[in-house]
């Protein structure tokens, strides 16, 4: 962004006529993408990576919870026997 500045300052001073003037400030907007995307892929990555990570622990969270609340109301279900709602449903499975 600063390279941009840089070059429309020195279009505003001297004109359009000078390509070296024009192409400075063009070169180090250049570079500043390039490490803001060098920045910027990787945590992408990396956050989607933690965001997977978090689910699979709400998951298993769950399905503990499950566990207890069925132990402590006398279901007695083992946990292949549980119904383990799709992404974001909420169940509570419970043996009357």
């Amino acid at each position: 962004m600063t390279g941009m500045i840089t070059t429309f300052d020195m279009i505003t001073e001297f004109g359009t006529g000078d390509p070296k003037l024009l192409s400075e400030g063009i070169a180090i907007a250049l570079v500043t993408t390039e490490l803001g995307l060098i920045v910027a892929i990787p945590t992408l990555l990396l956050g989607s990576l933690l965001s997977v990570w978090a689910r699979n622990i709400k998951r298993d969270m769950e399905h503990s919870a499950l566990r207890i609340i069925n132990v402590f109301l006398g279901g007695g279900l083992d946990a292949e026997d549980l119904s383990v709602p799709g992404a974001g449903g909420n169940a509570l499975v419970l043996n009357s």
